[in-house]
């Protein structure tokens, strides 16, 4: 439990009980060695912007630059639904709520309406995709490995498929 709220990254449950996470323990490098605290695992929903930047998934795209290389603020997956929450992360720039956050399975607002609700969505199977509301569907390019670009994002000078 972090008791300094100058240092608290995220507040979760650990053992059934609300508590705080010092941001110094999220995404450490070496996930391996460090199983998280938080009972969900917020605390280790990490990503890899690239091959130098490893942070939070709520440091990317918050509008504040972590990584030396800036990718956690150019990705593909800053776009945004038009509501805001309060995050589950402290230390993040903004309240805009990604469209990758909804439905994964992974509860980033503090009300959790990221996993329930009835979302916009396109697509069917592994095309099934969440979208801003009043936004139309456009084809997709499937990538070989998992996942799909929409077109619009093809020849964008950004790796889309890994």
């Amino acid at each position: 439990n972090c008791s300094d709220p100058t240092r608290v990254g995220v507040v979760c449950p650990i053992d059934g009980r609300m508590s705080t996470v010092s941001r110094e323990v999220i995404c450490e490098e070496n996930l391996e060695d460090y199983p998280g605290l938080c009972d969900d695992g917020f605390d280790v929903a990490c990503v890899r912007t690239s091959m130098s930047c490893f942070v939070h998934k709520h440091q990317v795209c918050d509008g504040v630059t972590d990584c030396k290389d800036k990718t956690d603020e150019t990705s593909v997956d800053c776009q945004f639904m038009p509501s805001k929450c309060d995050k589950r992360y402290t230390q993040s720039g903004n309240n805009k709520l990604l469209l990758s956050w909804i439905r994964d399975g992974v509860e980033d607002c503090v009300d959790g309406r990221d996993e329930w609700g009835d979302w916009p969505s396109c697509g069917r199977g592994t095309t099934t995709r969440y979208v801003a509301p009043n936004t139309s569907c456009t084809e997709v390019f499937l990538c070989k490995t998992d996942g799909f670009v929409e077109f619009r994002n093809l020849c964008d000078n950004r790796q889309s498929c890994n």
